[in-house]
């Protein structure tokens, strides 16, 4: 028997090969108007897939709240990082969001995620980007609807999987361009790699370990109950 055909939208009379173009549009940080141009749906129903993929990339960590933001720019000038100057960065996405149709007082927090995704290091390209939307909505459940509760381990270990090809990519990079300057290649270990290395690591033990409080959290709510 062949698996169910995993909806990325629920009760949605859309064509799937239409949404995913809408949904690597938003990926690739294009504005609506081309994923409207490029699958042919409705301005409406391109908005509401924007929407629906920005909350849930919010739901599962991809973008940060505004919160979780602060504490990463704290704990990285800890760790000897730069300073962030909050209020001018802050001004000027707080512009930038206001320029976006439909913000409201309710949606506006997901905005703002987006744009601290979109404009600090985000670390994924569009392409991984959009492979993470749809896993997301074949283990969580689609993308219009809350995330459901359970197992989500597939999406946990494309997300690692996902940060150690980067690491691995970044040590190739390196590696080639000190052959090609002639270095020795057990050399290369140079503070700009270091730096980004660093960075890929601290990335997958703060996601294991965001994990393992949730999991922890739940187990004694379950106890509880």
């Amino acid at each position: 028997m062949r698996p169910a055909k995993v909806a990325l939208l629920a009760s949605a009379k859309i064509d799937e090969e239409a949404v995913k173009i809408v949904i690597r549009a938003y990926c690739e940080g294009s504005p609506p108007i081309e994923a409207i141009r490029r699958s042919g749906l409705s301005h409406v129903t391109v908005y509401r897939i924007y929407r629906y993929v920005r909350e849930r990339l919010v739901a599962v960590e991809i973008y940060p709240t505004l919160s979780a933001f602060y504490k990463e720019m704290a704990l990285l000038y800890s760790e000897g990082g730069p300073m962030f100057v909050d209020g001018p960065a802050m001004d000027a996405i707080d512009r930038e969001v206001g320029q976006h149709r439909g913000v409201r007082p309710d949606n506006r927090p997901n905005y703002v995620s987006e744009k601290l995704y979109r404009s600090y290091g985000h670390g994924f390209t569009s392409g991984q980007l959009y492979r993470l939307v749809l896993l997301s909505a074949k283990q969580h459940g689609p993308l219009n609807r809350p995330v459901k509760k359970g197992s989500h381990h597939d999406f946990d270990v494309e997300f690692m999987r996902i940060l150690a090809d980067q690491l691995h990519r970044s040590f190739r990079r390196q590696n080639r361009i000190s052959r090609d300057e002639g270095e020795d290649p057990s050399t290369f270990y140079q503070e700009d790699l270091f730096d980004e290395t660093i960075e890929i690591v601290t990335k997958v033990n703060r996601k294991i370990h965001r994990k393992m409080a949730r999991r922890k959290r739940r187990r004694q709510a379950e106890d509880k109950s």
